[in-house]
């Protein structure tokens, strides 16, 4: 069982190809918040949350039903979210801001 665990997180790592599927996507998209409609030009942020790598330091784990969380060998911290997270949802936040003015400003010379 732990040696499946760790070729699992080896495969994970060093998947360089992964490409997230649609699915994965909409879903990412949903939990940062995005509208499927107003922020597609956005999604970019989703794939490339989907792709990111672990920090140094971090490496992913699973509970004894198989659900995974995230584990920090030098401070012993554990998350369940992967620690990029909060950094993509920032993100996206920033880069909402910056098409809503875009956008406001495109309708006053239209």
């Amino acid at each position: 069982m732990e040696e499946e665990e760790e070729e699992a997180e080896e495969q994970y790592l060093e998947d360089d190809e992964y490409e997230p599927s649609e699915q994965e996507i909409v879903e990412y998209c949903e939990w940062l918040g995005m509208d499927p409609k107003t922020d597609k030009v956005l999604t970019w942020i989703a794939r490339e949350a989907l792709k990111a790598p672990l920090p140094e330091n971090w490496k992913i784990c699973y509970t004894e039903e198989r659900e995974v969380y995230y584990f920090n060998v030098r401070t012993g911290e554990s998350i369940w979210d992967h620690p990029m997270d909060a950094y993509y949802k920032a993100l996206f936040r920033q880069e909402k801001v910056k098409l809503e003015k875009k956008r406001r400003k495109m309708r006053l010379f239209s």
